[in-house]
């Protein structure tokens, strides 16, 4: 029986591990740093932008390796960075572009809603806050609340907005495994 424990164990530390480290490419990949600061340091953690170097190395906090400072992004995905992406919900003054933990609680930052009218949708979806389930992103949720979750509902609860709903039945679903006919198109509630 205690085989078997362990056995669980291992299993959910890899699969954590595995998680946690795809998590970090993403943030690594998606968060190329704007043009390098006035100060001397020209290389920084993509998860931890306090966290910079005058020499290519790794992250103290994470272990993962230092990016320079020189690469660019797009206008778009410049413009969309914003400090206070995610922010702890026990502490809101705790706030990153990136997700993480709260390092005063050790919880998850959660999403912030973007400041209405100050972000457009094709930025949203460059940084990774409208993530719609349909070829063309509706403009359903992007108007009442400026984000979408449709994707991970279609895989999940099976339940999308009403636009996404009709792009479904007209063909335009993307989520690899889900087929029209088994998402039920429910109304915004706010």
């Amino acid at each position: 029986m205690s085989y078997r424990i362990i056995i669980a164990s291992a299993a959910l530390m890899l699969m954590w591990s595995v998680g946690a480290e795809a998590q970090h490419r993403r943030a690594a990949a998606a968060a190329a740093p704007t043009s390098a600061p006035a100060d001397s340091s020209s290389y920084v953690c993509p998860m931890h932008p306090k966290e910079t170097s005058s020499q290519p190395g790794n992250c103290k906090t994470c272990g993962m390796a230092l990016v320079s400072q020189k690469r660019t992004m797009t206008k778009a995905a410049a413009s969309s960075v914003d400090s206070s992406a995610y922010a702890c919900p026990m502490h809101p003054k705790v706030t990153s572009p990136y997700p993480g933990k709260c390092p005063q609680c050790g919880m998850d930052l959660v999403k912030q809603k973007p400041k209405r009218d100050t972000v457009t949708k094709d930025e949203l979806i460059a940084a990774g806050l409208y993530n719609c389930c349909v070829k063309k992103p509706c403009d359903e949720c992007y108007k009442d609340h400026q984000s979408c979750n449709c994707y991970r509902s279609a895989k999940t609860t099976k339940q999308v907005c009403e636009e996404c709903g009709k792009g479904w039945k007209n063909g335009e679903g993307r989520v690899p495994g889900v087929h029209a006919d088994s998402l039920k198109a429910v109304p915004h509630k706010h």
